[in-house]
C-alpha cells in the first residue's frame, strides 16, 4: 500500500476553508463596527444632553446670583437693607473709645 500525495488535491479544501475564515472575520468586523457607530451615536446624544443641562444649571445660577434679586430678598424676607448714612461712622469716631454710660 502506497501512498500517493497530490499537492493539489489539498489546495482547493484550504483555499475554501480560508476563504470562509476570511468572510467570517469581514462580518464580524463590519458587525462591530456598527455596534461601535450605534455606541458612539448614542454618547454624542449623551453629551448634547450633558451640554444642554450645563447651560440651564448655568442660566439659573446667573439668576440666582443677580445681586438685585438676593437684595430684594434680603428686604422682604429678613427685613435687611443697606446701611443708611446714620448708621456709618467715621474712622475717628471708630477709634475713639466710647463713653460708659451709667
Amino acid at each position: 500500500m502506497t501512498f500517493n500525495f497530490k499537492p493539489g488535491r489539498l489546495f482547493v479544501p484550504v483555499a475554501v476553508v480560508v476563504i470562509l475564515v476570511m468572510a467570517v472575520g469581514v462580518l464580524k468586523a463590519k458587525n462591530d463596527a456598527a455596534a461601535t457607530r450605534r455606541n458612539i451615536a448614542e454618547l454624542e446624544r449623551e453629551v448634547a444632553a450633558r451640554r444642554d443641562e450645563a447651560r440651564g444649571l448655568a442660566a439659573e445660577v446667573q439668576y440666582l446670583e443677580n445681586p438685585k434679586r438676593i437684595e430684594a430678598l434680603a428686604r422682604r424676607e429678613l427685613g435687611m437693607a443697606p446701611a443708611g448714612r446714620e448708621q456709618k461712622k467715621s474712622i475717628d469716631a471708630l477709634a475713639a473709645p466710647e463713653k460708659a454710660t451709667p
